[in-house]
């Protein structure tokens, strides 16, 4: 009987396993970032195109300014729409997710058989035809960012993946009325 570390079998259906973990945190993660993102940019928007008509005295340059605001941020919104695909992040998640478990049994489940000392070694044909199946009966896959990177630049790739464009279009939505503030108008 062979150890398990030297199963090449084990050992892709426990990295599958883990990027599909990985992909479905990463996504659901993204999908809510998303969400925050739009509600942020929507009250922000909201309050640029409204604070014309509740504040007086206002120059023209300020309505300006105000109305500029409330445009870059409606973009970013249309832009982070725009962006989600259907089915969205959470459900490619759901399913991944899923997926992950039935891989996890099925490791598990291979991993026992290899290590017990049981006359009836694990059939490796009949495992990677059921391997097979789970991969192919979903109907999402993870990207190479959930499988091999490891350390610092897997958690630089996903924040980048997650978090950039929100954080980018919170930034520009905001640098419009703060630097018009800060720097023109003083």
């Amino acid at each position: 009987m062979t150890g398990d570390a030297d199963d090449p079998l084990l050992s892709r259906m426990r990295k599958t396993k883990d990027a599909r973990f990985s992909a479905a945190k990463r996504l659901r993660a993204k999908a809510d970032a998303r969400g925050s993102a739009i509600v942020v940019l929507s009250v922000f928007a909201i309050t640029a195109s409204l604070a014309p008509i509740a504040m007086k005295g206002l120059t023209a340059l300020d309505e300006t300014v105000a109305l500029m605001s409330s445009l870059v941020a409606s973009l970013f919104i249309f832009g982070i729409a725009a962006r989600d695909k259907s089915p969205s992040e959470a459900i490619a998640a759901h399913v991944l997710r899923i997926n992950a478990r039935a891989l996890n049994a099925l490791c598990q489940e291979y991993e026992l058989a290899l290590r017990t000392d049981s006359p009836a070694y694990p059939d490796q044909e009949a495992m990677r035809g059921r391997y097979q199946l789970l991969i192919d009966s979903c109907a999402f896959s993870h990207e190479d960012l959930d499988y091999d990177v490891r350390g610092w630049q897997r958690r630089l790739a996903v924040w980048l993946d997650v978090h950039l464009f929100s954080v980018v279009a919170w930034f520009v939505s905001l640098a419009i009325p703060l630097g018009y503030v800060l720097f023109w108008r003083s």
